[in-house]
Formats: C-alpha cells, sequence, structure tokens
C-alpha cells in the first residue's frame, strides 16, 4: 500500500465554511510505506452517576527490515477512587527500535565500552523480563487494511463510521470496550502544510462520542482521536555532528462553545527552547492550521513521583493571530506513564482553562501531553537509569542482593 497523507487535495481545508465532509471520518488504515506511526486516543468518559475516568491510548508502529514492530501505551484514571492504573505492551521486534536509539544517543555522552556494556545491560534485562514496568509480547502486532488489530489484547478497528477501541491484556487491573463514533471535523494535515517536519501527515479529531463498558460498569463520553506517521527522526536531530533531541509540548483544547484547538509546540529537550510549532483550529464543520506562531509559558511545577521529573501544572497559551489568551490548569496529578526505554516518561492528563479570545470571555476541558521534559545527556538521567538498572538486577536475581 502506498503512503496516503501526500495529496494536497485530501490534506487542505478548501471547503467552503459549513461543509459536512469534514465529518465523514477519513480511512485510518496504515501507512504500509511510512517508518513510524501511531493512533492516539484521550479523553473523559463518566458512568450513569457521574463518577469520571480519564483515559489515554496509543498504538504505535514502527517498520524495521523483516517486517513491523509494536507498542501500546494504556493509561486509566480512576477519579473518585484516586487511582491511576497504566500499560505498556512492547513487542520483541520493538525492542530492538529502542535499542538501536539508545546507542545512538549513547554515541553522544560516553565512550563506546560504556555504551555497549549499558545497552547491553539493558537490552538483556528487557528480554528476560526483568526491567519493570512493561510487558513483552514475542509477536508483533498485525496491521490490517481497513484497520484492524488484535494483539495482546487490544483491538482497534474502524468499521466505516465506528472505531471499535477495547483492552484485556492478562493480568492488567483494567480493561474497556468502547465504541467511536464522530462529532466534529476531521482535519488532515499533510508534509505540505508542515515543510521542514518530521510529520508527513496528521489526521485528528477533537470530538468523538464514546459509549461501552469501563472495568464492566457502562460509560458514555468524548474522546480526541489522532492518526500521524512520518519519519523515526521525532525525537532526535542530528545537526553539525551535534545530538539534539526533541520533545514537544501538546494541548487538545475544547471549548465549552464547541470550538476546538489543537496545539503541537516541539521543543530543544536541553535547552527548552522551541523548535517549531503549528495549531489546527476547528469551528463549526471546518478546520485550518495556524502557522504564525503561539507561545507556551509554564507556571508552576509538579515533580513526577516515579521520574522525578518537575512537570509544569498551569500554563499561559497565547496566540496573537488567533487573538488568544488562555490560562490552563491540569486537574490532578495521576498523569505520569513510564514508557519503556531510556527516555521513559510522558506526562498525559487532563485540564481546565478559561481566558479570551477575539475579545470574548472563554472557558473549557482539554488535554495536555509532555513529553522530554527531563534532561537526558545529563547526569541526573543517567544516574537514574543506572539506579534503576541497578534495582532491576537485584530484582530479577542477576545478582545477589
Amino acid at each position: 500500500m502506498t503512503n496516503r497523507g501526500d495529496d494536497p487535495a485530501e490534506c487542505s481545508a478548501a471547503s467552503p465554511p459549513g461543509s459536512a465532509r469534514h465529518r465523514v471520518m477519513p480511512d485510518l488504515s496504515p501507512n504500509f510505506g511510512s517508518p513510524l506511526e501511531w493512533w492516539y486516543a484521550q479523553g473523559r468518559l463518566a458512568e450513569a452517576d457521574g463518577r469520571e475516568h480519564h483515559l489515554m491510548f496509543c498504538l504505535y508502529r514502527v517498520r524495521r527490515d523483516g517486517g513491523d514492530a509494536s507498542m501500546a501505551l494504556v493509561s486509566l484514571v480512576d477519579v473518585a477512587a484516586c487511582r491511576h492504573a497504566t500499560a505498556n505492551v512492547v513487542s520483541r521486534p520493538f525492542v530492538s527500535t529502542i535499542l538501536d536509539i539508545a546507542t545512538r544517543v549513547g554515541a553522544h555522552v560516553a565512550p563506546p565500552p560504556i555504551v555497549r556494556f549499558g545497552v547491553g545491560l539493558f537490552g538483556g534485562m528487557v528480554r528476560d523480563d526483568a526491567w519493570p514496568g512493561f510487558a513483552l509480547h514475542a509477536e508483533t502486532a498485525g496491521f490490517g487494511a481497513p484497520l484492524a488489530v488484535d494483539w495482546a489484547g487490544i483491538e482497534l478497528r474502524q468499521d466505516d463510521a465506528t472505531i471499535s477501541l477495547a483492552f484485556s491484556a492478562s493480568g492488567s487491573p483494567f480493561q474497556f470496550d468502547l465504541d467511536l463514533t464522530t462529532r466534529a471535523p476531521w482535519s488532515s494535515v499533510g508534509a505540505h502544510h508542515l515543510p521542514g517536519h518530521a510529520l508527513d501527515g496528521y489526521r485528528s479529531c477533537p470530538r468523538l462520542n464514546a459509549r461501552g463498558r469501563v472495568c464492566g460498569r457502562s460509560v458514555e463520553g468524548v474522546l480526541w482521536f489522532e492518526q500521524q506517521w512520518g519519519s523515526l527522526d521525532q525525537t532526535i536531530l542530528e545537526e553539525g555532528g551535534h545530538l539534539r533531541l526533541i520533545g514537544w509540548n501538546w494541548f487538545g483544547l475544547n471549548f465549552d462553545d464547541g470550538s476546538d484547538l489543537l496545539l503541537y509546540q516541539r521543543r530543544d529537550m536541553s535547552s527548552g527552547e522551541p523548535v517549531d510549532d503549528f495549531a489546527v483550529l476547528f469551528e463549526g464543520d471546518d478546520w485550518r492550521i495556524v502557522r504564525d506562531g503561539f507561545r507556551t509559558r509554564p507556571g508552576s511545577n509538579r515533580r513526577a513521583p516515579y521520574s522525578l521529573i518537575s512537570f509544569p501544572r498551569r500554563w499561559r497559551l497565547e496566540s496573537p493571530s488567533l487573538d488568544l489568551a488562555l490560562d490552563f490548569e491540569t486537574e490532578h496529578d495521576m498523569a505520569e506513564i513510564s514508557i519503556l526505554g531510556p527516555l521513559h516518561t510522558l506526562w498525559e492528563g487532563p485540564g481546565r482553562f478559561a481566558g479570551w479570545w477575539k475579545g470574548r470571555r472563554v472557558t473549557g476541558r482539554g488535554w495536555v501531553e509532555l513529553y522530554g521534559w527531563d534532561r537526558p545527556l545529563g547526569p541526573t538521567a543517567h544516574v537514574r537509569f543506572w539506579g534503576e538498572a541497578l534495582r532491576s538486577l537485584v530484582r530479577s536475581r542477576h545478582v545477589a542482593p
């Protein structure tokens, strides 16, 4: 199958305002020619009595010599019970991708013998299931077109205008089974919109109606859904022999008036300086991309309990071109998600915002995803990595306690 999303006619927002074309769910089949691709969903679900659950799901597909590799991240927060459960499911071929990244990064920070030892130690513990916080599967996910995945207790399937999303991995403390249907327009950002960016395609729908069951209880709610694909250099740039690790700040904002806004900013993980950004504004039945800059100013921080990384809890979001100024605050701290590998923590959680847009007062709820708020090439990251390696060795009895 050829890589879709390169047709400007498909990826532009050329329909007149009020057109219903963008409310039709697009074909979300895999782009098999793309080195990296993922499908992502997040949002809020509520039981009949109002008990709320916050869900995040992401399934990755990486193309490697000899076939695909896959990884899934799942997070579920039971707000009333103050309980947060996560799952990181990894195929064995995906481990090789992680080791390649670790070797590439390590070459810039340590002598080759130390890099080989560290990567070999980490890889051996992962393959022996001695590294904490993930589930290793020998087989990778089988990706079908139309979109159909059934792997390791994970199901992601598109049937015309419905997305089926389910998780029931063995040993997991939670399960869910949901059907999603379109409620808002779908954007389709292509490579021609983002010159110089590592993304080749980016589809997004800010509101899908969700209905199903979480841990056996009936729920309804609204989820944000995305499909992205592009090169493997989403998080690594090499310039003049120097390595730059790239993180991002992502905001999905649902305004109470029915409008929606996506803000995506890549940032240098060492300096914290922005690398590039874009926004997608959804109004009525249409959408448009905005590339003339927006500003994110972090406020107070909170140290995550597992990774010890300080993540901002409050933000000032400003876009002069949109005449927009918002104050965003996260709703709770149950948002830390562990990822297998040296760059191992994602901050993903809900928030509320208020501010001004086009001279009028606006409010709403949204979601923030933060990646790369550590300094992965610094001494603190090394101490944390080798400390975790030592603890894992002890737990697995590779060495005597």
